[in-house]
Formats: structure tokens, C-alpha cells, sequence
């Protein structure tokens, strides 16, 4: 289930995809949100700005395994 505290994260996280801002942008792969997501695709439109990206719940048994 995901809680406030997730959406929290995952929503200052996005703003981490942005090429002009950050020497390192986030992409497909990385994890966010203390590493119970995953991102899927993200988009960086940087001709009207939109800025955007699709999470994937990591499963309760491999964050066990970390």
C-alpha cells in the first residue's frame, strides 16, 4: 500500500529528472521513495517542460533481502 510518506518522497524525487537542473538526472531503474519504488520510464520534455515519471512498487521480499 502506498502511504503519504511514499507519495511524499516519490513527489520531491520527481524533480530530480530534470537535465538542466541535474548532472545526474534520474532514469528508468533507479530506485526512490528509501528504495520501495522503482522507476519505469521517466519524461523530461524540456521544450514545454513537463516533467514526469511512472513508479513501480518494489516487492516486500527482495526489500527484505537488502
Amino acid at each position: 500500500m502506498v502511504t503519504d510518506k511514499d507519495y511524499n518522497k516519490i513527489s520531491e524525487d520527481v524533480y530530480d529528472v530534470d537535465s538542466k537542473k541535474e548532472s545526474k538526472p534520474l532514469r528508468k531503474g533507479i530506485s526512490v521513495a528509501d528504495g520501495k519504488y522503482k522507476f519505469l520510464k521517466t519524461e523530461d520534455n524540456t521544450s514545454n517542460g513537463m516533467q514526469a515519471m511512472a513508479v513501480t512498487p518494489v516487492k516486500e521480499s527482495l526489500l527484505s533481502a537488502l
